[in-house]
């Protein structure tokens, strides 16, 4: 046999033989008292002495570190906030690990110049429309021609379109 597998099969049987125990355990019953019997409680006085044990020594240091630590005790909930906080901070620590997903998305409107509706820019600031610029062009070149070159009507037609 191998010596690998004889000391495997060792330890496997000192593993089976330490998790065995002896006959079931059962919990005794316990009867116990709803409350304290009156013999064990203590009278007022006998209280505030207990609280104050330590005087009894007559030490100094004693007395300043017991006062001490009862100043600067901090209360469990402060504690049990500080255990959430570290927890929460493991947590963030750890988020890292985790695969993100994001997305993000932009919408813009804007008009151009040159697609503007014919005439929105002139009428806006009261000026002829491109198609009545159009219609005039076409009536002077019309003039034009039916004018036969003379320059004084040429020069009339062409202050009208420039109006």
């Amino acid at each position: 046999m191998p010596r690998s597998l004889l000391t495997g099969l060792i330890a496997s049987l000192f593993g089976l033989t330490g998790c065995m125990m002896g006959p079931r355990y059962e919990q005794p019953y316990l009867d116990l008292p709803e409350s304290w019997p009156s013999h064990v409680l203590l009278s007022e006085t006998d209280e505030e002495e207990w609280r104050t044990w330590w005087s009894r020594f007559d030490d100094p240091t004693l007395v300043e570190l017991v006062e001490r630590a009862a100043e600067e005790n901090l209360d469990v909930r402060l504690q049990a906030d500080r255990i959430r906080e570290v927890r929460a901070r493991l947590g963030l620590s750890q988020a890292n690990r985790f695969p993100t997903l994001s997305a993000q998305s932009e919408a813009m409107r804007q008009r151009q110049a040159g697609f503007t509706s014919p005439g929105a820019a002139a009428a806006a600031q009261g000026e002829p429309s491109l198609l009545e610029q159009t219609a005039q062009a076409a009536q002077g070149l019309t003039g034009l021609s039916e004018a036969g070159g003379d320059p004084l009507s040429t020069l009339q037609i062409l202050q009208g379109f420039a109006q």
